[in-house]
């Protein structure tokens, strides 16, 4: 990033994105628990351990950068990230529920909550207790992963956020039908599908709106 631009986003709290290298690891940090996932579902270590890993990683990674990684300008979008990303995660999961109830398919929308908890808690544990985690969890991937996009893309609006939201379905598809042992797989891929574009699109526009707002505010 030059020094044009570190002084831009030191004048302007919510800058247009234009994202160095900094810019988007500062926004890579922000998927650590997908990372994990990632890893647990590939090579089979626990849950826990990789997502553990890749905290402790991208903690280091931040120290290396400094805090000129997360200026004033991407501490908004991290904040506009959070609320456009609950707002996003809540639409995702209802929009599953939906076409599953009105559909009458036999796509469990869920049960990946059960298993985040069964692989972060461990099989022994309470059933509540795999529901609760596993769905902690996945808010968890929800917020970050929408501040991540927040940091990147965020006043792109909503094609981004769905082109965004179908990288992570790409994922998705490649991981969770083995993982989750899915037979039905176009009913899965409908159902996913779905959630993401709906996901994408709340993102794209609450994130374009909330740093618009934002920057509105900061001007004289």
């Amino acid at each position: 990033m030059s020094a044009v631009d570190s002084q831009r986003d030191d004048a302007t709290p919510v800058a247009p994105v234009r994202a160095g290298w900094r810019r988007w690891i500062a926004g890579g940090l922000f998927l650590v628990t997908g990372a994990g996932l990632v890893v647990h579902i590939l090579v089979g270590l626990p849950l826990w351990l990789t997502v553990a890993g890749a905290f402790v990683l991208a903690v280091g990674t931040a120290a290396a950068l400094g805090s000129g990684a997360l200026g004033p300008a991407a501490r908004s979008r991290v904040l506009a990230g959070l609320m456009s990303g609950a707002v996003a995660t809540v639409a995702y999961d209802l929009s599953r529920l939906v076409f599953v109830t009105v559909t009458g398919s036999s796509i469990k929308p869920f049960e990946a909550w059960r298993l985040f908890g069964i692989a972060l808690v461990g099989a022994d544990a309470p059933v509540a207790a795999h529901w609760v985690v596993g769905a902690l969890f996945h808010v968890v991937n929800g917020l970050t992963f929408a501040i991540a996009f927040t940091i990147w893309l965020g006043e792109r609006g909503p094609l981004w956020g769905i082109g965004y939201a179908l990288v992570l379905e790409a994922f998705m598809l490649a991981l969770y039908p083995g993982w989750l042992s899915i037979q039905a797989y176009a009913e899965f891929t409908q159902v996913s599908v779905l959630g993401h574009v709906v996901y994408g699109s709340v993102l794209g526009l609450m994130a374009r709106s909330l740093l618009r707002k934002a920057r509105s505010r900061a001007e004289p």
